[in-house]
């Protein structure tokens, strides 16, 4: 097969040699629809890839980083603000319905600072937690 030749091919390069020309068959792999057969001959093959060795490849994953960071730092936001309102709702009209704990896990920020506002002057949960 054409991915194994170009794999042991690969093997014999040293250094960010190496380390390149897996990149570009990964890239090329996934422009190709062929990233699981070159995954699973990879995983056969004594070849290791070492991202911090490649820019290319380095770059990539330090920006997945930081989104996974921003994205992780997101959700926690919405986890407290709901749960902070959530107690805010219990304190004001009682026990939560399952309705009300569902919306209020599934709400985003932004609803769950309309949500929070209403708090203030509304007269029941259903006004407050009201989508429209």
């Amino acid at each position: 097969m054409a991915v194994q030749r170009l794999l042991a091919r690969i093997a014999s390069l040293v250094g960010t040699a190496r380390a390149d020309a897996l990149a570009k068959l990964v890239i090329l792999a996934g422009l190709r629809r062929l990233h699981p057969v070159v995954r699973e001959e990879i995983q056969q093959m004594p070849i290791t890839i070492n991202i911090q060795e490649n820019p290319f490849l380095r770059e990539i994953f330090e920006e997945g980083k930081q989104e996974g960071r921003q994205e992780g730092r997101q959700e926690g936001r919405q986890e407290e603000a709901a749960g902070l309102l959530g107690r805010l709702l219990e304190r004001r009209f009682g026990p939560l319905p399952a309705w009300a704990q569902q919306q209020l896990a599934a709400a985003d920020l932004a609803s769950l600072e309309i949500w929070g506002l209403r708090l203030l002057e509304a007269t029941s949960l259903e006004e407050v937690l009201r989508t429209a």
